[in-house]
């Protein structure tokens, strides 16, 4: 039966891979693909990383001779990402957390501590007190005077920016000039509303978003 397993990040930049299509005179893609296949293997077999391939039936996918294959499979070998039969290093990639039950587990349980926690939240909102003030500040504020928009523009996109630029004003001024004001605007108020991990590429990726709609005459 067929599960998941973890594709490790930087897998099709893998220098070691890359080496194995040339010592074994086969492209890249190809190599990538059987090394695919040896991970896949080894996910459903499930057993401390041995797997089970046959090269003519690769080769009957890839539209190649069985020696193709064979001489991929013997340069992973030699250089260390298979070891006889069992993927090596695959415990360090693959944890028993990652099976079906575990997952589904945590998974309940990460969903449950987030609906505590939005509650917990809604309710420290409603009991705030009125002087409490916000950590994040939309772009608009329908509170109080009527603030100056341009100064607000500024003021609010280089506080939620700082944490990650030490020029802010410079990287927001640069945004404008290219994309304008308005979209810049709404890029940073939507990675506010999002919360992205990393907000400067956040952004920078909804500008060039909307900068290919409009060019093409869509609406964003």
């Amino acid at each position: 039966m067929s599960r998941w397993f973890r594709h490790y990040a930087g897998m099709m930049r893998d220098d070691k891979l890359v080496r194995a299509a040339l010592k074994a005179k086969q492209s890249v893609e190809r190599t990538l693909w059987v090394w695919g296949a040896i991970l896949e293997s080894a996910a459903e077999i499930d057993d401390e990383a041995r797997y089970e391939v046959d090269p003519a039936e690769i080769a009957h996918f890839l539209r190649c001779k069985p020696a193709h294959i064979e001489a991929i499979i013997d340069a992973l070998k030699d250089l260390g990402r298979i070891d006889g039969e069992r993927v090596s290093t695959w415990s360090k990639r693959q944890f028993k957390s990652d099976r079906s039950n575990d997952r589904v587990t945590e998974y309940r349980r990460r969903k449950k501590t987030e609906r505590n926690a939005d509650v917990t939240l809604q309710e420290r909102h409603r009991n705030a007190p009125e002087t409490e003030t916000e950590t994040e500040v939309p772009l608009s504020n329908d509170n109080g005077p009527a603030a100056d928009p341009d100064v607000e523009f500024w003021r609010v996109g280089k506080a939620f920016l700082s944490g990650e630029s030490k020029n802010p004003g410079a990287l927001i001024g640069k945004w404008s000039q290219r994309y304008g004001k308005a979209e810049t605007a709404a890029a940073i108020t939507r990675a506010q509303l999002e919360r992205p991990v990393q907000r400067i590429p956040f952004i920078e990726g909804c500008l060039r978003q909307n900068g290919k709609l409009e060019s093409a005459g869509m609406p964003c």
